[in-house]
């Protein structure tokens, strides 16, 4: 059948409005006529299949990489970067209107990243030895059937060198456990690194630069794939907490500590809480380097099990909160505790703004609304993104 594809909606794909329900389309651009396949059918709505392009849209670009159209990563490659940047903007501004109940009008100019392309430093490839020959890549969609990958084009350009090179090597790709994963690592500092499973055997310490001054970050720890956008990141929030003359704050899922910094080289008291142990060691002696002067303190916990004791240890008439939780957004039980606590405000930092916005919609049921918001293109070519979201108690 023919559609024509009227939006293009969060995570990537297209949005085919016909008598018979919603058609999601991927790798479509707004305007496109295109003949596809239905290939699964929901309640209300259905996926498809993109078989031919019959009236393409004047942005319509080649992708970059071979694999475009097979590998999931990137869904936005058949079009220009700014185009991207602006329909990644517009659903953000819809998913906080229609899932948090906020004013779409919050949302600031969207900040892009410098490099489309060789930004990540860092990748995660998975190992098979079929029949065939030993494969070395990414999942399929159907999360089972494994995706050769030569090259990365959103790796940075160490990282595919020494891809290569490995991968030349018969050793190297012999002793390949199956199924494994095997992490490709870089920073300018540190240089190209690979190791099996998503923490080297041996404990080792990387540096990465940042707009706090450079942070000390164990090998198997998380860090922003994207540090030019992490570094702007960082800046809003340290501005943000400037602006609202926060003294006290309280820093969620606080990593190595890149916010909590941030939040003492503004002039604040933190507090910081992470479940990884090697994260909160890196976060103190950060801090004891980049921030000497400031009362800066950090507990190894859940989030969900420790919020509501620390912040009863913690708790200040002007405190503030940074929340940066994983995907899946903040727990129940967490923003229950932060509705009962009350702080200030609340700077909401997500990977996943479906999960933010059905928070922020708690959230203002417990008094809070949302002030303003903005997108932070951490993950170009990918349906990810960034968002900071402020919000404030007024009820």
């Amino acid at each position: 059948m023919q559609v024509t594809i009227a939006d293009v909606a969060y995570r990537g794909k297209g949005v085919a409005k016909t008598d018979n329900g919603v058609i999601f389309v991927p790798h479509t651009l707004p305007g496109e006529v295109v003949e596809i396949d239905i290939v699964r059918r929901r309640k209300n709505f259905a996926e498809a299949r993109l078989v031919d392009v019959v009236t393409p849209s004047p942005l319509r670009t080649p992708p970059v990489c071979p694999l475009a159209g097979i590998c999931p990563g990137c869904c936005y490659q058949h079009m220009p970067y700014a185009e991207e940047v602006r329909l990644k903007a517009a659903q953000l501004a819809g998913l906080l209107a229609h899932l948090g109940n906020a004013d779409p009008a919050i949302c600031a100019p969207p900040v892009p990243s410098p490099a489309e392309w060789n930004y990540r430093r860092k990748i995660v490839l998975h190992a098979a030895h079929p029949a065939t020959g030993t494969v070395l890549g990414y999942f399929a969609e159907d999360n089972t059937t494994l995706i050769d990958v030569p090259a990365c084009p959103l790796a940075a350009e160490a990282i595919n060198s020494l891809l290569a090179e490995r991968r030349a090597s018969p050793g190297f790709m012999r002793r390949l456990p199956t199924h494994q994963r095997i992490t490709f690592r870089w920073t300018p500092k540190d240089g190209p690194m690979v190791w099996h499973g998503l923490a080297p055997e041996k404990p080792i310490e990387l540096t990465e630069d940042s707009a706090v001054g450079p942070l000390h970050v164990p090998g198997g720890c998380f860090f922003q794939v994207n540090p030019p956008v992490a570094d702007e990141l960082l800046k809003a929030v340290q501005e943000a907490l400037r602006q609202a003359d926060a003294h006290a704050v309280l820093d969620l899922y606080c990593g190595v500590g890149g916010f909590a910094i941030a939040a003492a080289q503004a002039g604040a008291r933190v507090f910081g809480i992470e479940s990884s142990a090697a994260a909160v060691a890196a976060a103190r002696e950060n801090a004891q380097r980049l921030a000497p002067q400031a009362v800066m303190e950090f507990l190894t916990a859940p989030v969900e099990k420790s919020f509501a004791e620390a912040w009863q240890n913690f708790k200040s008439k002007d405190a503030w909160v940074i929340a940066d939780p994983p995907r899946a957004g903040l727990p129940p039980e967490v923003v229950q505790a932060l509705c009962r606590a009350k702080p200030k405000g609340i700077l909401y930092v997500a990977c996943a703004a479906d999960t933010m916005a059905r928070d922020i919609r708690s959230l203002s049921q417990g008094g809070y609304r949302a002030m303003n918001s903005r997108l932070f293109d951490m993950f170009p070519r990918t349906p990810y993104f960034e968002s900071l979201t402020r919000l404030e108690l007024v009820g």
